[in-house]
């Protein structure tokens, strides 16, 4: 507006006067342009939306128009496709029919050629045989073939007329000069290593009679059957190769390894195998059932023999020689096994689907093999049973079971002479000297917690080798404590436990295995711990004698049996008999109740040395004199060294303690020792008010009890400690003089005791019966 108005404001401000008539003519021009420009705007509107209504219409009649030609070309396809199914299967039929024409036709023209044949032998014609022979490869098949069919027919035809008897014979004498000129020719191949006649000489026979005689030919021509090791003779091979296993049937030493001569056998397999299939894959139609023949001719043959005879020489001489040859002939057996079927995973099995699938696509060149379709690979069931067939005799019924429990009897029984010959000891005339034998024959010395600590870091199963179990003797290398005969039976066990996972199936193991477990602890319990511990807490019944210290030896063993025992079955047994199922259950409680058995008898045998240690006590202090505490007063050996009852009771205390600390644990060792403190205390204080006691017996009553508080200060038990001080500070009353009496009993710390205790002790005092003493202490 400004600028359509422009040219009139300028004209307004020069006249200095608005007129309003200029602005208006300029704004109707203005209006009517644009009304102009609005018409020409709307026609053009109006235009473009016909065009583009016709263009639409356009659009959508060609839309129309195309799909039904879309529709159309549809129809004309569904109707193409399915004149073209229609003509497919026609085709189809007719070259069925074509195949069925021509397989007829085939076979019409092999029966006319068969007959041909029949009737040319019938009268001894042989030519036209022969000169399918001579036409190499192809022909010999051909004739294979024939010849194969022949017989089939002469066969079928038992009861033929007797003009066919000429055929028969001239087809059957062909058939045999055929087969003998094929192994013939083969075995000559074979000799000369010459591969390619092999393979048609093969394939011929194969075609003839199923390949049988071929095979034959080739197992019993095979240089592993006439080798030098196999052709000697069995009985000393076996006899060179037990020889060199020394120590075979001591239980003290480490399971031999595997026979030599059987590992050098199972090497030899393996190097034949591995060889041996490159030539019969190139060679033989059926490979596969060739080397199953093979292998199972060398299972069955070579390697059967030879175990039969070294584990006849194992059992003549020991069930343990028998058992561990038998153990490492079967670990050495799986693990041929697993070579060959690892052979067989990674070598025959693709070399075989290759083959497979060359003749199922038709293109199986002359001299592939002719596979059926389900024996595609040496199977790994049969190898099993080849492994299994060998030990079966051994081991199925329960034969190894009962050879296994029977060993592990008379290796305990053998380990335990020591113990045995001990108990009978027993028996004799020196109880007391019996006893020793018994108790070194179980604990042989000190040191049981290293023993322990040592066998916790070979899970209770170590092969020390230097050992021995025979003529009762047992000693160990290092001069510790004695745990060799449990080590032993472990030992002994864990190796029939690998036995026995070696040789039982896996589904029989968890039960071989629990029943050899069983046998153990019944062993350990019945035939070792028991019997010890029950004599040690017969000999605690006999009062005459001082109660031995060395009965925590025995207690210290019995601890190393239990945790040894509980590692030995947490390593070697736990992992083969489950977790969970009723026999993880039947050997858990098996073993809790040995333990708690073994629990049980040691409280037992502490409490009953508790027990016997304080009735020797008393009758040691039973044998003070009364002239103990009144001595001479220039006894002076009275004054220094004390009284032989205090002397011999420190001296046992001391032996008690050592012991205590030596072999058991803080809390046992505190229990005990506090409960022997306790009962020396109540002795004491009860001893002591028995006796006179001179101004002299003062000092030695004092020297005795600074002893005993000295002895008791060495177990290391507060309470002890403080009990024993005021038994020290009792002792004082009979050292002050009469006048310093009750600044000690009403100053020190006998104020706080009993006052009726304190003067019964006065009461004890030589000079306690002067009027000057009892009025002062009445005051």
């Amino acid at each position: 507006m400004e600028e359509i108005s422009r040219v009139d404001l300028e004209f307004a401000r020069k006249n200095a006067e608005f007129g309003p008539k200029p602005f208006v003519r300029t704004f109707e021009r203005a209006l009517d342009k644009l009304e102009m420009a609005q018409s020409e705007l709307g026609n053009r509107i109006s235009q473009l939306e016909r065009s583009a209504n016709t263009y639409a219409e356009d659009h959508r009649k060609k839309m129309v128009r195309l799909k039904q030609t879309f529709a159309t070309v549809g129809s004309s396809f569904e109707r193409l496709e399915t004149q073209i199914s229609e003509v497919g299967s026609n085709t189809i039929r007719i070259g069925e029919q074509l195949d069925t024409v021509a397989k007829e036709k085939e076979r019409a023209e092999a029966i006319k050629e068969l007959v041909g044949f029949y009737a040319q032998l019938n009268e001894g014609n042989t030519r036209n045989l022969d000169t399918l022979l001579e036409g190499g490869a192809e022909g010999m098949l051909k004739v294979a073939q024939t010849l194969r069919r022949l017989n089939t027919i002469v066969v079928d035809n038992e009861y033929s007329a007797p003009s066919d008897a000429a055929a028969k014979r001239q087809i059957e004498k062909y058939s045999e000069n055929f087969e003998k000129a094929m192994l013939s020719t083969f075995e000559s191949a074979y000799r000369d290593g010459d591969v390619h006649s092999m393979g048609i000489a093969a394939r011929a026979l194969d075609a003839f009679n199923g390949g049988v005689s071929v095979v034959k030919a080739y197992i019993n021509q095979h240089p592993f059957f006439l080798s030098s090791m196999v052709g000697q003779a069995h009985d000393s091979i076996a006899e060179a190769s037990y020889h060199a296993m020394d120590g075979v049937s001591d239980i003290a030493s480490r399971p031999p390894p595997p026979d030599r001569w059987l590992v050098q056998l199972y090497a030899d397999t393996r190097a034949v195998m591995f060889k041996d299939w490159a030539i019969i894959s190139k060679v033989f139609p059926r490979p596969i059932d060739l080397m199953q023949q093979l292998l199972k001719r060398v299972f069955e043959q070579t390697i059967q023999a030879y175990l039969e005879t070294l584990l006849a020489r194992a059992e003549s001489q020991s069930k343990l020689a028998f058992l561990r040859v038998l153990a490492s002939s079967h670990q050495e057996t799986r693990r041929l096994v697993e070579d060959l079927q690892k052979f067989d995973a990674e070598t025959i099995t693709p070399a075989v689907m290759v083959l497979e699938t060359a003749r199922r696509s038709g293109n199986n060149p002359q001299g592939l093999l002719d596979m059926p379709g389900d024996a595609q690979t040496a199977s790994a069931h049969f190898l099993n049973r080849c492994c299994d067939d060998l030990f079966e005799s051994y081991t199925a019924g329960g034969n190894y079971m009962s050879t296994e429990q029977g060993h592990l009897k008379d290796a305990f029984r053998q380990i335990l002479v020591p113990v045995v010959r001990a108990r009978s000891e027993r028996q004799g005339p020196s109880r007391s000297k019996a006893l020793l034998g018994m108790l070194s024959s179980v604990t042989g010395g000190s040191g049981a917690a290293a023993a322990a600590s040592d066998a916790a870091g070979t899970g209770g199963s170590t092969n020390s080798g230097s050992s021995t179990a025979t003529g009762g003797q047992s000693a160990e290398t290092d001069g510790s404590i004695n745990t060799q005969i449990l080590r032993m039976m472990l030992e002994v066990h864990a190796e029939a436990i690998t036995r026995a996972i070696e040789l039982e199936s896996e589904t029989a193991a968890p039960e071989a295995v629990a029943a050899l477990s069983g046998q153990l602890i019944a062993t350990l319990g019945d035939d070792y711990v028991f019997p010890a511990l029950e004599d040690v807490l017969e000999s605690l019944q006999d009062q005459k004698q001082e109660p031995d210290v060395r009965t925590f030896d025995v207690v210290q063993v019995a601890n190393v049996v239990v945790r040894l025992l509980q590692m030995h079955f947490q390593r070697a047994i736990v992992p083969f008999v489950g977790n969970g199922n009723y026999i993880y259950r039947d050997v858990v409680a098996e073993k809790n109740q040995l333990m708690s058995r073994v629990e049980m008898n040691l409280n037992l045998i502490i409490n009953k040395f508790v027990g016997a240690s304080k009735q020797w006590i008393g009758g040691i202090l039973s044998k003070q004199r009364k002239s103990d505490f009144r001595p001479a007063e220039d006894d002076f050996t009275a004054f220094e060294a004390g009284t032989q009852p205090c002397r011999q009771c420190t001296e046992f205390l001391q032996r008690v303690e050592q012991a205590c600390r030596k072999n058991l644990g803080e809390e046992n060792k505190t229990r005990v020792l506090t409960e022997v403190g306790n009962a020396l205390h109540e002795m004491l204080m009860e001893h002591l008010r028995k006796f006179v006691v001179s101004v002299a017996g003062g000092l030695v009553l004092a020297k005795d009890v600074s002893r005993y508080r000295e002895t008791i200060s060495g177990f290391g038990i507060a309470a002890l400690n403080d009990k024993f001080a005021v038994l020290q500070d009792i002792s004082n009353i009979f050292l002050v003089q009469p006048s310093a009496l009750k600044s000690l009993l009403e100053e020190g710390p006998l104020a706080r005791q009993d006052r009726a205790t304190v003067q019964a002790f006065v009461q004890m005092r030589e000079d306690s019966r002067s009027s000057s003493l009892v009025k002062q202490f009445a005051s």
